[in-house]
């Protein structure tokens, strides 16, 4: 049973990247919204690390692009990909990318692309948002279910710390809630399994300076290759002492209890040293777009409406440009300059760069 009922313009359902920077948008463009999200925002496992030229021009406009430089990769850190067979052992190549990280402007735009993972990345959005009037940032708050009419959508939401359901009246829904979206699942749209990739696994460790152990130096990403190919992946998360290494995974779900995480890393230094294993985990690899963003008053954005591999840092920042697209736009509507059908254009230019980004990661992976 509710007691309560709230109303505002703007409901989004998802508290990650996606769901925060369009709060953020909205609320830098003066137009009030309300986020629920079922957990406390915590991450367990390092996500998305690339923060594009184009993401960091919006975060330039939303004042958060200092706060992202200090807590990413270290402006003095290069951002070379190597190819090797570990870190002890052979060089096969390397690329510099001399534009990426750093301060100071490009010929192309005044930002530069950045390293920063959602561990930092995420809680600098929530504080942002939470600076910002008209901004109501809800943790711990479960989206149960919506109904919607020509007017608008009431939906139910239940504070799992005490157990207390409200609702909330918005004009719109913005469904910012990953993979398993209950949105899109209400919806009947389902996830499709044809496009599963494979279970790769993450193996998140602490070991300060490890390139101190090695010849190669500081490189920012690193392929692991073998007689198969490149069968992981290693990545400094914030350039001092936290890493991630990926393991491509196969068809088939891997247990991350199964996995020898130590022999992992050990295979991937090539050389013994110290270091703190903090966790394991495994996730599914896709490659989706939905094909439809929009139902009436309620819309899709970020992984809700397209998954792809992180190869090329592409998933993260094509939710970016949604929720940009969509501030916009709900904003023009709040404000009398536009009419409802604006929302019809969301789809038509945001679901193209959806099924470009998302082939080019699979092309990319493969």
């Amino acid at each position: 049973m509710t007691d309560t009922l709230t109303e505002t313009p703007v409901l989004i359902v998802g508290g990650g990247p996606i769901g925060l920077a369009l709060a953020v948008d909205l609320g830098w463009r003066g137009t009030e919204c309300i986020l629920v999200e079922q957990s406390d925002g915590t991450i367990d496992l390092p996500r998305a690390n690339a923060i594009d030229l184009r993401s960091m021009e919006q975060a330039r406009r939303w004042g958060i692009t200092e706060a992202i430089r200090a807590k990413g990769i270290p402006a003095d850190f290069p951002h070379t990909a190597l190819y090797a067979t570990s870190l002890g052992g052979y060089e096969i190549a390397r690329f510099d990318r001399g534009g990426h990280g750093g301060a100071g402007a490009l010929d192309v735009s005044p930002e530069r692309p950045q390293r920063c993972n959602q561990l930092f990345f995420d809680p600098i959005l929530r504080a942002r948002a939470r600076e910002l009037p008209g901004v109501d940032v809800r943790f711990n708050t479960r989206f149960d279910s919506f109904t919607q009419d020509e007017k608008g959508v009431t939906a139910t939401v239940t504070d799992t710390q005490t157990g207390a359901a409200s609702q909330i009246r918005a004009q719109y829904l913005i469904a910012c809630c990953g993979g398993r979206s209950p949105i899109r699942q209400s919806l009947g749209i389902p996830l499709g399994e044809d496009g599963i990739l494979g279970y790769p696994v993450s193996i998140f460790f602490r070991a300060k300076n490890l390139w101190e152990h090695h010849d190669k130096g500081k490189t920012a990403l690193n392929f692991l290759i073998d007689a198969g190919g490149v069968w992981a992946t290693l990545i400094p998360l914030d350039g001092r002492e936290l890493w991630r290494i990926t393991l491509h995974g196969s068809k088939d779900w891997l247990d991350p209890a199964t996995i020898d995480a130590d022999n992992i890393i050990r295979r991937v230094a090539g050389f013994d040293f110290e270091y703190e294993l903090i966790a394991c985990g495994n996730w599914t690899r896709r490659e989706m777009v939905a094909d439809r963003y929009r139902w009436g008053r309620v819309l899709l954005a970020g992984d809700a409406a397209h998954q792809n591999t992180p190869t090329g840092g592409y998933g993260m920042n094509t939710g970016l440009g949604d929720a940009v697209d969509l501030g916009w736009k709900l904003t023009a509507i709040h404000e009398g300059w536009a009419g409802d059908n604006l929302l019809d254009t969301y789809e038509a230019e945001r679901r193209p760069v959806a099924v470009r980004n998302v082939t080019e990661a699979t092309a990319s992976f493969r």
